[in-house]
């Protein structure tokens, strides 16, 4: 179950990624601060390009509110596809071409919800996902924080894989 949400997972953040373009969004949203968070398993670095507030409060904020609505809707998706996965693997009468096709049909739909995921962060929050850096099995602790050398560029991150 849990190599299937892991790959489940990669899909997602694969599809959100290619739409995202990663440094050519960097080059287009030069105004906007790179924050990033660390998920609360202590396996992925997710990074964003948010867009400024009159200061860094407001700033920080958005990206919360931003990370709050990814944190939940990614929690949904993946556990629909991961049922539906399940589903189609263990029913009886799909086997072979029969089970591809449906499964293909699912990962289809599973990147459409990852588009609008996609719009709906830039539309409600002006954020938009950047990367997502996957950590070594020792977790966080072994993951350097973004260089500073972006910093001209709004270069932030936290980390609040404690919460």
């Amino acid at each position: 179950m849990i190599l299937k949400r892991v790959a489940l997972l990669g899909i997602l953040l694969s599809t959100l990624l290619s739409l995202a373009g990663c440094n050519f969004l960097e080059l287009v949203y030069y105004d906007r601060a790179k924050l990033s968070f660390i998920d609360k398993n202590k396996e992925t670095r997710y990074v964003f390009l948010c867009k400024k507030g009159e200061d860094q409060t407001e700033t920080n904020k958005r990206f919360d509110q931003a990370r709050a609505f990814f944190e939940q809707q990614m929690s949904a998706i993946m556990e629909e596809y991961s049922t539906k996965i399940d589903s189609l693997i263990d029913a009886p009468d799909l086997k072979g071409e029969k089970l591809s096709v449906n499964i293909d049909q699912s990962i289809s739909k599973l990147s459409k919800q990852s588009e609008q995921l996609a719009l709906q962060l830039e539309k409600n929050y002006q954020c938009l996902l950047l990367d997502s850096i996957d950590l070594d099995d020792e977790g966080a602790e072994n993951e350097p924080e973004m260089s500073n050398k972006n910093q001209s560029m709004g270069d932030n991150s936290k980390d609040d894989s404690n919460e």
